[in-house]
Parts: C-alpha cells; sequence; structure tokens
C-alpha cells in the first residue's frame, strides 16, 4: 500500500563514485541513471572499469489509498501512534504488488548485476517484501535500488525527510567492503554539483556516513564502532537535515550518536569541498543495496518503507 502526498516529480541522476573509509580504499564508479518516472529500470552489462548507463522500461502501475481492511492505529485523542505511516508522505508494505515482479510506482528500480523484486520468501508484516539479491563473481560493483524521484515525498518544504524502513540483511561483507543502503541526494544550492547523504556500512560490518558528489571530488566518511545487525529484522530510520547539513541515524529506535555528521565527518579522500558535507535540495531517495568492492553474493530484505518530514517511528 502506497500513500501518495503531494509534490512535484524531481530529476534523476543516479550514482556517484566510490569507496570510503579510513586510508581511502580503492574505489569504482556506479553508473549514471536516466530520467525516469514511476519506472522499472533494469542496467545493461558492462565490465568494472565501465559500468554501464541504465535504460528504462515503464512496466509500474500505482497503488494509492489506505486498505480498508486494516484497523484503526490512531490515538484517543485524534493523533497518530509512533510507527503508524498512514498519515505520512510515503507508506508502503507491498502487500498489494504482484509477487516476483519490481514494487510497483512510485517506486523506480536500478539493478546491475542483482535483482530486486517483491517476494513471500519473508515479511515483517503481511506476507510480502522486497528481496535483494546480488550476484557472485569477481566484479567489483553491485546495485540493487528502489527509489522515489519526486512525488509524492519531494519536494519538501523545509528540505528535512525522516524515513524508516525494516531490513533483513542476511550477512555483511567481511573486510574492507563498503556498501550503501540509504542515499539521500539533489543539486546543492549555488554551487556546481549534487550531492549524495548515505547510509551503509564496512570494514567488517560497522555502520558507515558517507558524502560523496558527482560534479566534486569528496568521497568522505564517518566511521562507527556500532555493527550493522545481521540475520534478523532491524528498524533502520534516517534523518537529513538539509538546513544544518545533519544526517542521523537510527537503529531499532536508538539513535547511533557516532555515525551522526554536523557538517563534516572524519575525513575525505578528495577535497573540493574543504571536507564540508554540504547538504543538497533532496529530490530523490534510493534504498536498498549498493557495494564498491568485490565480495560474495548478498541476500536481504525490506519491508515497511515509510517517508515524511516528521519522524514516523519504527512500526509496532
Amino acid at each position: 500500500m502506497v500513500l501518495v502526498g503531494c509534490g512535484d516529480t524531481g530529476d534523476d541522476d543516479d550514482g556517484a563514485s566510490g569507496s570510503s573509509g579510513e586510508g581511502g580504499t580503492g574505489t569504482a564508479t556506479s553508473p549514471t541513471t536516466t530520467a525516469s518516472t514511476s519506472a522499472t529500470q533494469t542496467d545493461g552489462t558492462a565490465s568494472d572499469t565501465s559500468p554501464p548507463t541504465t535504460t528504462q522500461t515503464t512496466t509500474s502501475s500505482e497503488s494509492t489509498g489506505v486498505d480498508p481492511t486494516e484497523a484503526d492505529t490512531s490515538s484517543s485523542d485524534g493523533g497518530v501512534q509512533p510507527g503508524d505511516c498512514s498519515q505520512a508522505l510515503l507508506c508502503d508494505d507491498f502487500e498489494d504488488d504482484p509477487n516476483g515482479q519490481a514494487p510497483a510506482a512510485p517506486w523506480v528500480v536500478s539493478t546491475n548485476q542483482a535483482t530486486l523484486a517483491v517476494d513471500t520468501t519473508m515479511a515483517y508484516s503481511g506476507t510480502q517484501s522486497i528481496r535483494i539479491t546480488t550476484d557472485d563473481g569477481d566484479g567489483t560493483y553491485r546495485r540493487a535500488y528502489m527509489s522515489i524521484e519526486g512525488a509524492p515525498v519531494f519536494p519538501l518544504p523545509d528540505n528535512v525527510v525522516w524515513g524508516r524502513m525494516m531490513y533483513h540483511l542476511v550477512e555483511w561483507p567481511a573486510g574492507p567492503v563498503h556498501w550503501t543502503n540509504i542515499q539521500g541526494e539533489g543539486d546543492v544550492p549555488e554551487m556546481d554539483f549534487r550531492g549524495l547523504y548515505r547510509y551503509g556500512g564496512m570494514n567488517d560490518g560497522a555502520l558507515l556516513a558517507n558524502y560523496e558528489t558527482q560534479g566534486a571530488a569528496t568521497d568522505c566518511w564517518r566511521n562507527s564502532q556500532t555493527a550493522m545487525p545481521q540475520g534478523q529484522w532491524t528498524c533502520l530510520e534516517w534523518h537529513f537535515d538539509g538546513n544544518t547539513d545533519t544526517m542521523e541515524l537510527y537503529v531499532d529506535g536508538e539513535i547511533v550518536d557516532d555515525v551522526t555528521v554536523v557538517e563534516m565527518g572524519d575525513g575525505c579522500i578528495g577535497h573540493d569541498t574543504n571536507d564540508f558535507w554540504y547538504a543538497p535540495i533532496f529530490d530523490t531517495m534510493r534504498l536498498g543495496w549498493e557495494h564498491y568492492q568485490a565480495t560474495s553474493a548478498r541476500e536481504m530484505w525490506i519491508d515497511d518503507v515509510a517517508m515524511d518530514d516528521e519522524r514516523i517511528g519504527c512500526p509496532g
């Protein structure tokens, strides 16, 4: 089920270079995604030194409104209970999407040597979720993203976005493999580049905040001592504030302080911004998996995704 709010359609400019981490490990450049709205995208195959350009097909149908069979989760005083996303800009449990297909509009799916589709193997709620798998092999780059590009989430009146998803990663990669699960992006005001706020992990599963840019050399990081949970359902919440150049991550309702970034992190590989993490005007949010060094095949599930301009909380 998707709840659609008001908003204009944003432009798509997917992908950015790199892996981040202390000492600057080797990088791989991700492909560029062509403009699309409410579409399913599938990347062509190319070598890791020359990543592919995304092509698109338009095979999704939109699902809107509230499921009348759902229980009323509003509080007795007319408010909304924590975790209830029925009034959020986007609220999707994927129950209305055909099994085995890409999630319906407004999601845009983009893959590179990976798959992303509705699945019934496991779910946090209901019977369906999104299953992501990456191909095994020697390639350094894999991607499976489902993205909101523009409406119903963007533009945001105050350029502040909150999101949450239930996430089940079977096993994170060992060693210095950098991956991304959450990417908020847009054009940086008064500057000629695009900024990407990212959360994922690196270095034997440790959480990682990453700032990347398209049109400037950065690839900045802030390391964490907290490991990404694996082998279980986990609530991931993120908060990106474009007014204060701030990004925050919550795991199962608790903030992870050592990946909170306000203006600057631990370091950068490139220094075109003097290591400042300039926030963009957010117009796109990408969820899923992207990694930048060689590793074995990965498998994970996503369920109960929500986005709004206020905190939603984890589902009950």
